[in-house]
């Protein structure tokens, strides 16, 4: 990632994350699902095709077209359309919404606090969107499933933290 906002052209699927809005029904529901960015996948296409690698190294070998090239054809969805957010833009919106609130266990609050978030605590701690970012990104204490949890619930948190706002600060975020 970069310091200055742009893409960097090394970049691999950090969160892969489908959802699926029906709209169909009286009350439209809403599903998100995670993928496993250390799923193995065959590459389908480009220098590395017929060879087998984890599906967040697709976006590195061909962008965002190749990753959902691999989710449609391995994985049999249709995605219509998909957002990338890079680093800077997820703290930016983040911090835009006044942080998110994540509850954190044991494991969590002792390397927040080791990382100089003294006042972390076991439970609920309010996390602007550098500490956000570092939360979604924590893998190393237990595995990448949990990790997946984690960039759920901030995802959960983010929606939750949008309730009552206006259509133009939604705008404003989605814009951002």
């Amino acid at each position: 990632e970069r310091t200055d906002g742009t893409y960097s052209e090394n970049a691999r699927g950090d969160a892969i994350m489908l959802l699926s809005v029906n709209i169909n029904d009286e009350i439209p529901k809403v599903s998100l699902v995670s993928l496993e960015r250390g799923m193995g996948v065959p590459i389908l296409k480009g220098p590395y095709a017929g060879q087998w690698d984890w599906l967040t190294h697709t976006f590195r070998y061909g962008g965002a077209e190749l990753l959902l090239t691999e989710v449609s054809e391995c994985l049999k969805v249709d995605v219509a359309f998909y957002v990338r957010v890079n680093f800077n833009i997820f703290i930016q919106a983040i911090d835009t919404l006044g942080g998110v609130t994540v509850n954190f266990d044991a494991a969590e609050a002792e390397v927040f606090r080791n990382s100089g978030m003294t006042n972390a605590v076991v439970g609920d701690n309010h996390l602007n969107g550098e500490q956000a970012l570092q939360y979604a990104r924590l893998r190393y204490i237990d595995s990448d499933w949990v990790r997946i949890q984690r960039q759920r619930e901030i995802v959960l948190s983010v929606l939750e933290s949008c309730r009552g706002r206006s259509f133009e600060e939604l705008d404003s975020l989605v814009n951002s």
